[in-house]
Order: C-alpha cells, then sequence, then structure tokens
C-alpha cells in the first residue's frame, strides 16, 4: 500500500440514487457522447471500513449497445441525421470497501453514437437512447466543451517558448476517433467571457496513432494526436481552444503568475500529509485531531534496521526492545502511515529549489502553523520533515530508517485512530547519511538567513551522523557523494572534499549521473555544480557543470519522456531541468519544464488535472486513508498520484481491481 497513487477515474457524475445519465455532448460534428452512472456508492464509516454500500441500476449493456435504439433528429427541421454506429467504453468510477477483502463498485459508461451526417453550428437536435428521456442540446463549439479538445488547465506564462492544445480521442468498442478530415479546418483562441477570437492556426499530426510516444515504442491514446500550437501569443487573459466543428476545451489563463495556484497546492498537500501533529481548522478544511505523537501513542525501539532483509513488519516487532522513542514529524505515506528516511528527499528538492530563486518563497506563503516565524514557508515545511530524523538521531550520531506499524492500518481507523503498535527502526548507514545530507543543507540555508544558532544545531548533527556512517561496513557510495558534498558546502573542510573524490564515479561530461543499478550521483553532482567558486576544484567543478546539463538534456529534452510507468504521466521528470538551469541560466531548460507540466495539468487523453483540488477536472479517487473519513467529500488536496499505467504482466493488488472493471 505504498504511496499516493492509483485509480485514476473520470468525474463528473454525482448521482443522488441509482441510474443516472449525463446530459449528451457533442463530441465533434459526426459524434455524440452520452456518460451513464450505473449508480453511487455510500463510502466506509470511521470505525468500521468494511461497511460500503453501494445503490446502482446497472445500465443493460446489450441493450445499450445496439444501434437502432438511438436517432437524433433536428429540433426545427424535423430530419433525422441518422446513426452510423455505437460503442462503447465502460470502467469502474467509484469503489468502496464491501467486506474486509471485498472491494465493489460502480461503473461508468461513455456511448459513442456516430451519425451519418453532421450537426450544424447553431442547430438544436434531440436525442433518442434506449436507456432515457429525449435530450435536446444545441451544436456550437464556441459554448460546448468537447473531450476531443485538451490543454492545461490552469495556463501558461505569457513568456513561455512552447503553449499547446491537443486533439486525441479513444472511444473503446468503437475505436480511434478519425481527426483527419478536420485537419484542413481552424482552431481558435476564443476570449472565455466574450468568445471573441483571438488568435486562429491549424492543426497538425503530432503522434500517428501507431507511433512511439516512450522508450516501448507505444502510442497509450490508441489514436492520433494532433497539436494545437499557439505558442506566438502571449496576451494575458482567460481562454478557451475551440475547434472548427469539433467543440471547445477546458478554460485556462495566459498571465505571468499562473503557476502560483499549482505550487501552494502541491506544498498544501504536504503540509496536509504531516505526521505527529493535528491539522487545525484555522488553516484547513480538512482539520483533524493530532496522530502518532509519542505523548498519546508508545513507540518502541527495535533492533531491525530498515536496510535489512526480511519482512519489515514482523522484523520490527520479533527485534522490538522496552525502549521508548521520542520522536515525531514526517509525512504520512497513502495507504499507511510510515515514515522513512527516503522520504528525506522531499527536503532536499525544497531545499534546492528555494536556493534556485530565494526570492519567489517568502514567509507567509502557504498558510502554515509556523507562518510568520521569520523563516520562508518553504523551509519551514521541509525542517517538519526533517526533524522526525533529527529526533531519531542517537548520541553516537546513528539515524533511524524511520516509523513503522506492525502492520498495514486496520480497516476502518485513520491516522488519529490508528490503533496499531509503533516500531522505529535502528541506525543504518544509508538513513543517517541521508539524513547528513539534508541537515547540513538546511544548515548552510538557514545561515544564509542569519538564523546562525538554528544553523548550528542542524550542522552539529549532521556531522555527527557523518563520522557515524563512515564507520559503519561499507556505506552508499552515492549517499556518500551527497553528504560529503553537501558538508563541504556546509564547512569548507577540505576532508569533505576528499570524500567526495574517493566515491565520484562521473569521469567525463558524458558520463550519466544515473545508470540503473549501478549508480545515482544525482545530487551529489548537482550540489557540486553549482557550489562556490571558493570550494572545490575548478575543472572538477567545469565538467560536472556540463554532465549536468548533458544529463538534463539526454534524459528529458531529446529524448521526450521516460518510458511510461509508475508516475511518468503525472510527476515530470523536472529535477534535472532545474539543475541544468541553475548552472546555465539558459530558458529552454524552463521552456521544457512547463511543457512536460502539461500532461499533469490537463493535457492527456482523460482531460484530467492530476493534482487534487486543481484544475477544472481535479482527479478524485485516489487512495489516501483520512479522506475516506473526514467530512469533506473531497480528498485533501495537492495529492499527485501514480496515474496511468503500462498494462503489467502480474499486474498485482494495486491494478487488479482496477482493470477488471474494463470495457473493452
Amino acid at each position: 500500500m505504498k504511496r499516493f497513487l492509483w485509480l485514476v477515474l473520470a468525474v463528473g457524475v454525482t448521482p443522488v440514487t441509482g441510474f443516472e445519465v449525463v446530459p449528451p455532448r457533442a463530441l465533434t460534428d459526426r459524434v455524440l457522447v452520452i456518460e451513464v452512472s450505473d449508480g453511487r456508492t455510500v463510502r466506509e464509516s470511521l470505525g468500521h471500513g468494511d461497511n460500503g454500500r453501494i445503490i446502482e441500476d446497472p445500465l443493460d449493456v446489450k441493450e445499450a449497445d445496439r444501434r437502432s435504439g438511438y436517432d437524433v433528429v433536428g429540433v426545427v427541421s424535423k430530419r433525422s441525421l441518422g446513426v452510423e454506429s455505437v460503442g462503447r467504453k465502460s470502467k469502474g468510477t467509484q469503489f468502496v470497501r464491501t467486506a474486509a477483502w471485498e472491494l465493489g463498485h460502480v461503473k461508468s459508461h461513455w456511448l459513442y453514437v456516430k451519425l451519418a451526417k453532421p450537426m450544424e453550428r447553431g442547430e438544436r437536435y434531440t436525442i433518442r437512447a434506449p436507456f432515457m428521456d429525449p435530450k435536446t442540446i444545441t451544436f456550437d463549439e464556441t459554448r460546448s466543451r468537447s473531450e476531443v479538445v485538451q490543454v492545461n488547465q490552469l495556463g501558461f506564462r505569457p513568456d513561455v517558448e512552447a503553449k499547446y492544445g491537443y486533439l486525441s480521442h479513444w472511444m473503446g468498442s468503437a475505436g480511434a476517433l478519425d481527426l483527419s478530415s478536420y485537419s484542413k479546418r481552424s482552431f481558435h483562441l476564443l476570449d472565455e467571457k466574450t468568445k471573441k477570437v483571438v488568435f486562429s492556426g491549424k492543426p497538425k499530426l503530432g503522434l500517428a496513432a501507431r507511433g512511439g510516444e516512450d522508450a516501448y515504442r507505444s502510442n497509450y491514446r490508441l489514436c492520433d494526436l494532433w497539436e494545437l500550437d499557439f505558442s506566438e501569443f502571449d496576451r494575458p487573459g482567460r481562454y478557451v481552444i475551440m475547434m472548427e466543428g469539433v467543440g471547445s476545451s477546458f478554460p485556462f489563463r495566459i498571465e505571468k503568475n499562473v503557476y502560483e495556484d499549482a505550487y501552494k497546492t502541491a506544498m498544501r498537500g504536504l503540509y496536509h500529509q504531516r505526521c505527529g501533529c493535528r491539522l487545525d481548522k484555522d488553516l484547513t478544511a480538512w482539520d483533524r485531531p493530532r496522530c502518532h505523537h509519542p505523548d498519546e501513542r508508545t513507540i518502541l525501539q527495535s533492533n531491525h534496521r530498515i536496510t535489512d532483509p526480511g519482512d519489515h513488519f514482523k522484523e520490527l516487532q520479533d527485534k522490538a526492545t522496552t525502549r521508548q522513542v521520542t520522536a515525531w514529524g514526517g509525512y504520512h505515506d497513502a495507504g499507511d502511515w510510515d515514515r522513512r528516511a527516503v522520504h528525506l528527499s522531499i527536503s532536499d528538492a525544497l531545499l534546492y529549489v528555494y536556493e534556485a530563486k530565494p526570492g519567489a518563497f517568502p514567509d507567509n506563503q502557504l498558510g502554515l502553523p509556523e507562518s510568520g516565524n521569520g523563516l520562508p514557508d518553504i523551509i519551514d515545511e521541509a525542517r517538519y520533515n526533517l526533524d522526525l530524523y533529527r529526533r531519531l538521531q542517537r548520541e553516537d550520531g546513528g539515524v533511524g530508517g524511520g516509523l513503522e506499524s506492525e502492520e498495514h492500518p486496520k480497516f476502518g481507523e485513520a491516522s488519529w485512530t490508528d490503533s496499531l503498535r509503533l516500531y522505529a527502526f535502528a541506525p543504518d548507514a544509508e538513513s543517517t547519511l541521508r539524513y547528513a545530507s539534508t541537515a547540513a543543507h538546511m544548515a548552510r540555508l538557514l545561515k544564509s538567513l542569519k538564523k546562525n544558532k538554528m544553523a548550528e544545531a542542524y550542522l552539529e548533527t549532521a556531522e555527527r551522523g557523518w563520522h557515524w556512517a563512515m564507520k559503519q561496513k561499507r556505506p552508499s557510495a552515492d549517499l556518500v557523494l551527497h553528504a560529503a558534498v553537501a558538508l563541504l558546502r556546509a564547512t569548507g573542510e577540505a576532508s569533505y572534499h576528499e570524500a567526495f573524490l574517493e566515491v565520484l564515479k562521473i569521469g567525463g561530461a558524458n558520463d550519466p549521473l544515473m545508470s540503473h543499478k549501478k549508480h545515482d550521483q544525482r545530487w551529489g553532482v548537482w550540489h557540486y555544480a553549482v557550489m562556490s567558486e571558493s570550494l572545490g576544484d575548478r575543472k572538477l567543478r567545469a565538467m560536472l557543470r556540463q554532465a549536468t546539463v548533458r544529463y538534463a538534456e539526454t534524459l528529458v529534452i531529446e529524448t521526450g519522456s521516460r518510458p511510461f510507468g509508475h508516475g511518468t504521466l503525472t510527476t515530470p521528470d523536472n529535477l534535472p531541468l532545474i539543475a541544468a538551469h541553475r548552472v546555465t541560466k539558459e530558458s529552454r531548460f524552463i521552456d521544457q519544464m512547463t511543457l512536460n507540466a502539461d500532461a499533469a495539468l490537463g493535457a492527456n487523453a482523460l482531460n484530467i488535472c492530476w493534482v487534487t483540488g486543481l484544475g477544472s477536472r481535479p482527479c478524485r479517487a485516489v487512495l489516501h486513508i483520512d479522506s475516506l473519513y473526514d467530512d469533506v467529500p473531497a480528498p485533501i488536496p495537492g495529492i499527485v498520484p501514480y496515474g496511468p499505467m503500462r498494462p503489467l504482466k502480474d499486474p498485482g493488488w494495486t491494478h487488479a481491481w482496477g482493470v477488471k472493471t474494463l470495457f473493452p
């Protein structure tokens, strides 16, 4: 049950009782889509967890698939447009636990009605289908949104080089939507309010249905992808893209600070995942009591390390001591409450991004409990995570790998009602080096903010951790590299530079910073590349700066994407671009970052923004236990789920439930 995950399902139907039909919409002037929900779920209640209910009246799919049951007739002309074919796709869109290991679901269906004759702009049509009363729509591309038109639902900075919308749609059993006949028509940017045309262009085929968009040479849309390029348009405002004969997109903005909402929402997602504190109703609608704090919960020290083999649940209990640990903080995982030292990479990333442009990250920016304390809020958030591991550090310097429960959460229990026993992992070299890296980084930045006493405290723990870890057997070279450069930058001591040189595996500018199952020296190199000119070796720094740029170019810019898998669509690989931009200040890396983010922010086949609480159609069905048991219908904002995945030979529990509901 790890991390933010998985059921990435379309939104738009909130039925009251049983079967419900969403008003029909035009997909194009030749295709209508009718969305049907079989019913609704009543989610599990706190204290039970397996008492969810399903209220449904399932669609008769055999009847719905028959072409003879449909007709589309002009209201004025009284003439039928004729129906050539009907296609369908179906999937579970609401899931609920109805028994201990039984997950029930409600399906949604999309019926595609292909017309023999096209609809005309401004005309009204009556639609008849076997499962609904007649419905009337007006076909007007300027005012009706089409699922075919996809765009970043937040928008674009005026100065960004690449601004695109897209056309694509897969119709399930009806196959790919053929848009080639629209290629000679125009698309238009419309002012959302006045519908005035402000820019026009022609669609261009970007990826053929049989083309490849990743290392597997697959096209996961299963259809042609057409690009709508409006890069040269930079006038601030709120717009939609309208494609002639098709329809319009969700609205978006062109604005200098267009990504501010995305940043704040994602950062607030971290706040809502905090462990060991209450979420105050004065700061959030998703308030909850304090959880997993040693004042209310006993946490026992175990002699089992997170790097040891075996079942952690079993080994932590078998090797538990009677010593109680006083530690709290860090972030919950998605489907459980474990806090692990690998989560320190979150703090590393926040601090690295802060350094790129400190003025963009002031105090009082995020509405945190610490806001107003004189520190940038982004640093406060990084500290909250870091301080768990500071509390776990022993006098000798060793840091444990985090806190873990005796098993996965019990059904019906939220973080604040969790009754499972808690254990602390024993110290290990890897966790300790992770802590030393992040603590040294924090110390250096706090010193730059004139918080000298606080900085000294973090630096002392970082150095103590370093010395302990280096006495252990075969510490990870990659983690040694990162800790060494972080401590070098914080202290200026030559011994840390010597340690860095001993484990550096990058010998030339074209060497990859990461090689699968061999090494991952990205963080160490990225820090050295932006280190003060007064530290380290000038020639080595120049080479590592080149390697940083080359890695970003080959990984992201030249290949266009990574192999499609966990998180690829929803989490753009932008850290290499941030590092390259810090080295070069070249705008092309910023432009690529914004382009990479488009798919995550709505420009994808499902028209979903893959951040909860963000965009016109945010993802909702995410694995987040506390959101099941609070009184707020939507999940906490700021969760970025893994999103769609390539089909797996062995899907395991995480994907089998959803896959079984699919048609075709």
